[in-house]
Formats: structure tokens, sequence, C-alpha cells
């Protein structure tokens, strides 16, 4: 499940990534396929616990991958985007959501819903009553040690080290990392 995989970590904080790969050159568009699979790999091998996909085409790539692969880490493959259905149809576990009626669309579609919002509080209210099991926020802020979802913070990687530095002081569970 979403939260097993994001709180299975112990102390160090779990490793979400933002997977946007960027277009090939001109003639290569073939190793598109290719980069994305090597790119979920080595997110695997590396323990990541979480990928968001913002592209379907990256989305079916990850999540194939990830099937196909003879490993007992569980990788949760999640698609930030407004098609849902979509998402379901090419192998997404999990949806970034910032609203109820989108978490019921995730449902809907059998994908875990994960919380997207500006603000902790807000964001832990709502990840409380939509019984969603993460919960993304942009920024590091103090969130309470008693709370029903994991808590992930978004950081660019020229950032990672100050953000992932302060886990253990803040109380949330990981980092998504975004390029």
């Amino acid at each position: 499940s979403l939260k097993s995989a994001l709180r299975s970590r112990g102390t160090k904080p779990a490793v979400a990534v933002e997977l946007s790969p960027a277009p090939p050159a001109p003639g290569l568009e073939f190793m598109q396929g290719i980069m994305v699979v090597g790119a979920s790999e080595k997110l695997r091998d590396s323990g990541a616990s979480l990928v968001v996909c913002t592209d379907l085409d990256t989305l079916r790539g990850v999540a194939d991958e990830q099937k196909s692969a003879d490993s007992v880490r569980e990788v949760v493959v999640a698609y930030e985007g407004d098609d849902l259905e979509s998402a379901s149809e090419n192998g997404a576990a999990a949806a970034i959501v910032r609203n109820g009626e989108d978490a019921e669309a995730c449902r809907r579609q059998g994908l875990a819903v994960v919380v997207a919002a500006d603000d902790l509080a807000a964001g832990l209210e709502l990840c409380a009553s939509l019984d969603a099991p993460a919960l993304v926020v942009p920024a590091v802020s103090e969130a309470p040690a008693e709370r029903d979802c994991c808590v992930l913070v978004r950081a660019s990687l020229d950032g990672v080290m100050d953000v992932a530095r302060s886990a253990a002081d803040h109380n949330f569970d990981g980092l998504l990392l975004k390029g």
C-alpha cells in the first residue's frame, strides 16, 4: 500500500520522485521509452518509494517496468494530471489531487488518493476527511506527530539537502523531488 511504502523507511525520509523526462532531441524520439525504463529501474534500485508521472506515456512506461521487475521493493506509481481515467488504464496506483471532487474521481478509477495542498493544516484536514494515505506540501513546516497520513515535502534538486536535514526536526515522512 502507499502508506506502508512511504513509512517503511525507518528513520530515513521516504523518497518520492517526479519523473518528467525532457523531450528527446530530433531524430532520437525512439529513445524516449528506453530512457523512461532506465530511469524507472534506477529509481527503484536507489530506494524510491513513489514515482510521480505527469504525462501518460511516462506513466505507462514506469508502471510497465515496475510490474515486470523482479523485486521485493514496492514502488508506487502515481499520476499528477487531469486524465484520471487514462491514468488508471495506464497503470497508476495513485493520483495526486487538490480537492474532494477529484478524490472521488480517483476512487472511482481504483486509484489511491494523495492530497496536494499549499498549507499543511488545510492539507491534513482534507486528508482526514478523505481518508487519504498521503499529503504533499510545498514547504517544510512542523507536522503533528499524531496523524493518519504520510506527509511529503516537495523539494527541488538544488534544495534537497536542506529539506532532508530538517525531516526529523519537522516530523514529515519524506521528500517529493522535482527536477
